[in-house]
């Protein structure tokens, strides 16, 4: 609320891994926490992670994203 202009900050791969389990961990069952553990861990470490800061402006988010992997 009240940003006039979207913009992304990225992410350490720790920070990232975190907010992946918080988000998803409550659908786990006590058996799979190793394997969705590292599903996740593995995903952390192939691709970079940020965080969308959403303003109105959507049509800028492309070019956003693309100056930030250049």
């Amino acid at each position: 609320p009240g940003l006039t202009a979207s913009h992304i900050q990225p992410l350490l791969r720790f920070q990232a891994l975190q907010r992946l389990v918080s988000q998803s961990i409550e659908n786990w069952d006590i058996e799979t926490i190793p394997d969705n553990f590292q599903a996740l861990r593995t995903l952390v470490d192939a691709a970079p992670a940020f965080e969308l800061f959403l303003a109105p402006d959507i049509e800028r988010i492309p070019r956003l994203i693309l100056n930030e992997l250049n």
